[in-house]
């Protein structure tokens, strides 16, 4: 029997949240930690699970992930395939045959 893993994006801090050091340090957000849109937070997140050693394959996101080039890219990149959802409007790039 395989065990099946999920990743869990974290929540996103809106930029004026995070802007509010206070509140950060009531929270215990260390101050180097800044904003970062959800895109950066799936592209870290994605990272950190494979230098952890979590075994992954593929990855499933919706459509936030789906429309950022750079965490579809970054999935290519490392071999990972994956289920995204696109607007059938959006111009895809694939790394494929690179």
């Amino acid at each position: 029997m395989r065990a099946e893993r999920s990743w869990k994006i974290q929540p996103q801090r809106s930029s004026s949240w995070s802007s509010d050091r206070g509140r950060c340090r009531a929270a215990k957000i260390p101050d180097e930690r800044g904003f970062a849109t959800k895109g950066e937070l799936a592209r870290d997140i994605v990272r950190r699970c494979l230098a952890a050693g979590l075994p992954a394959a593929w990855v499933t996101a919706d459509e936030a992930y789906g429309q950022d080039w750079n965490f579809r890219r970054l999935l290519e990149q490392l071999g990972l395939s994956y289920v995204v959802p696109v607007p059938k409007s959006q111009q895809i790039k694939s790394m494929a045959g690179v």
